[in-house]
C-alpha cells in the first residue's frame, strides 16, 4: 500500500488542472477496475462477471474515498495530508463482517469537515486496517465492534464497541443522529469513551440547519473530558455546488475541574463537484486557541476528493 500512495497523491493533486482530460478518466477507470478485481478475489460471492468488469451491487457498495488536502496559514507553511476511507464487505464469509481501512490528518476539525466518518478518537496520520463485526443492524440502528491497528510499528491496536442510532419523528422532517463508542487501547491499557449527538432540520429545499455535539473522555490517555459543539448551515446552490457555514466551540475539563474554553472557530466549506466521482473542497477558517491567548489564526485548506467504485 505504501508504494501506491505517492501515485494516488500525485493523481489527486494534478487532476484539477486537467479535469476533463481523457487520460485521467482512463486512469481512474483502471483504478476502479483493479479495485473491483481485488474485491472479487477477497470474496467470491459477487454476482457479476468473473473478471469483475461489470460488478454487482454487492461490489459497488464497497466505495473507496481518497482525499488529498493542502493547508496553509498566516505563517505560509504548507502541509499536505492524505485521507483514505473505505471498506470491504464479506457477504460470502458472513453479512456481519467487514474489512475497513482509513488514514487521516492530525487536525481533528479538518478531519470532521472533509470526512463524515472520521475516527474522532484517533490522533495519528498513519494508515489503519480494521476488522468490523456487526451484532445488529436495523433501518435506524446499528451495534458493532471493531479491531483496528496501524500497518507499521507501533501498531497501536484498539478495540471499539460502538452503537449508532437515528431517531425519526413521524409527521416531521426533523431527526436526531447519535453515535457512541467505548475504546480499549491494548498497548497503553486504557479505556476512552466518546458520544456524538446531532440535530438536523431542513429549513427549505436548499437549506438545512444542523447542530452537532461531540463529547469524549480520556482520549490519548489524557485524564480530561472534551466537549465540542458545531452549528452548521447547509446550502445547496445547485447539484454541483454546496456550502456549509460552520461555528465551532470546544471546551475541556481536567479532573475535578469545570469545563473551560479551549478554542473557537468560524469557517466556510465550499464543495464543487466536477463529476459524480471527483470534487474540490475549499475551507477558509479563523480559529482562536487558548494556547495562543485567543488571537486570530487564519488558515485555508483545499481538498481534492476522488471516489472509486462508482
Amino acid at each position: 500500500m505504501k508504494k501506491i500512495l505517492p501515485f494516488l497523491l500525485a493523481l489527486a493533486i494534478i487532476f484539477p488542472f486537467s479535469a476533463y482530460c481523457s487520460c485521467i478518466e482512463k486512469a481512474r477507470n483502471n483504478l476502479t477496475t483493479y479495485y473491483h478485481s481485488l474485491l472479487c478475489n477477497i470474496d467470491k460471492s459477487s454476482e457479476g462477471e468473473q473478471n469483475c468488469s461489470l460488478p454487482a451491487k454487492k461490489i459497488t457498495k464497497n466505495k473507496l474515498r481518497i482525499i488529498t488536502s493542502v493547508k496553509t496559514g498566516k505563517d505560509k507553511h504548507i502541509s499536505v495530508s492524505l485521507h483514505i476511507r473505505g471498506h470491504i464487505d464479506l457477504p460470502k464469509l458472513s453479512k456481519r463482517w467487514r474489512i475497513t481501512f482509513s488514514r487521516q490528518s492530525l487536525d481533528r476539525l479538518t478531519n470532521k469537515q472533509i470526512d463524515r466518518e472520521n475516527d474522532t478518537m484517533v490522533k495519528d496520520n498513519k494508515f489503519r486496517i480494521g476488522l468490523r463485526y456487526r451484532f445488529l443492524k436495523h433501518k435506524n440502528r446499528e451495534f458493532f465492534t471493531k479491531l483496528s491497528f496501524k500497518v507499521h510499528k507501533p501498531f497501536g491496536p484498539y478495540q471499539e464497541l460502538g452503537i449508532k442510532k437515528r431517531f425519526l419523528f413521524s409527521g416531521s422532517d426533523f431527526y436526531i443522529y447519535s453515535r457512541g463508542g467505548i475504546y480499549y487501547y491494548f498497548v497503553q491499557r486504557y479505556i476512552a469513551r466518546s458520544l456524538e449527538l446531532n440535530f438536523i432540520k431542513p429549513l427549505s429545499t436548499g437549506y438545512t440547519i444542523a447542530q452537532a455535539n461531540d463529547w469524549d473522555a480520556n482520549r490519548d490517555n489524557h485524564h480530561e473530558k472534551r466537549l465540542t459543539n458545531h452549528l452548521k448551515l447547509h446550502q445547496d446552490i445547485d447539484k454541483n455546488n454546496h456550502l456549509v457555514y460552520w461555528i465551532s466551540y470546544s471546551s475541556v475539563a481536567k479532573p475535578h475541574q469545570a469545563y473551560k474554553q479551549d478554542w473557537q472557530a468560524i469557517s466556510l466549506s465550499y464543495i464543487h463537484h466536477l463529476s459524480k466521482w471527483f470534487y474540490i473542497q475549499t475551507i477558509p477558517r479563523i480559529i482562536q486557541r487558548h494556547e495562543n491567548r485567543f488571537r486570530n489564526d487564519f488558515s485555508i485548506s483545499v481538498s481534492f476528493g476522488m471516489i472509486l467504485s462508482l
